[in-house]
């Protein structure tokens, strides 16, 4: 009877290492995807920079890329709001202050082709307003030069956009396009330069595109603590229960 009793014990502890052997077998493969991720987005990012095409494809996304026309600042979106990016100087977030938007702007490009979206960078909520930053900016003609992406995926608990209303908490943009009247272009060009004398919007940083939300380095830090997990149930499970065990085969 009480080596009976002792089955569903030794079934729980044996399972509980085998999950986190599982879970950190998994980290493992997971490890391995997003440092090929990283390594193959690290690679686009320094490849030389292209002419953004008549139409963007998904094997332009993290490119550096060019395209010559013009903003139409009338229809800019403003997302969020959201906290400046970390590299923001701390001198201009004094000023401004450190909530804000990001800017996206239609811009129409030369010869015809499809106008495309371009995330300008950010701006403290004090400039909201094209107005407040309208003597600064860029009319006319200008090449500018930015990172293809396919805009942003809204989190677990983000809410949804309303384009009714013109709230727009993240990037989409298919529904961006869609409320301008646009072709649907199915990427961003995030901008790096030119920047307006002002400095607002802030543009973005092509460092900050290596990032991901989950880094690689993050991933072994899991496989180390779901593989120690798995070894301490391993040996708990063993000093429980591995001696009875024995004595039991010989009784």
């Amino acid at each position: 009877m009480q080596r009976n009793s002792l089955w569903l014990p030794r079934i729980v502890f044996g399972s509980l290492s085998l999950v986190t052997f599982g879970l950190g077998s998994w980290q493992v493969k997971r490890y391995w995807w997003k440092k090929n991720l990283f390594e193959e987005r690290e690679t686009k990012l320094h490849s030389p920079k292209i002419v953004l095409p008549g139409r963007v494809m998904k094997e332009n996304e993290h490119h550096v890329a060019e395209a010559s026309g013009s903003f139409q600042h009338e229809k800019e979106c403003l997302i969020g709001p959201r906290p400046a990016p970390s590299y923001v100087p701390m001198h201009m977030l004094q000023w401004g202050g450190s909530v804000g938007y990001n800017v996206v702007t239609p811009f129409l490009r030369q010869n015809g082709e499809e106008p495309i979206l371009v995330n300008r960078g950010w701006i403290p909520q004090r400039l909201a307003t094209h107005k407040s930053r309208a003597k600064d900016d860029f009319y006319g003609n200008v090449t500018i030069e930015g990172i293809v992406s396919s805009g942003e995926r809204p989190g677990l608990y983000t809410p949804d956009n309303e384009p009714e209303s013109g709230s727009w908490l993240w990037l989409d943009a298919i529904a961006i396009s869609d409320s301008l009247g646009f072709k649907q272009p199915a990427y961003v060009l995030n901008l790096l330069s030119p920047v307006p004398p002002s400095g607002w919007p802030w543009p973005h940083k092509l460092e900050a595109f290596k990032d991901f939300t989950i880094m690689p380095s993050t991933h072994l830090l899991y496989v180390g603590t779901w593989y120690g997990l798995c070894i301490t149930f391993a040996v708990l499970t063993w000093i429980k229960f591995g001696p009875q065990r024995i004595r039991a085969r010989f009784s």
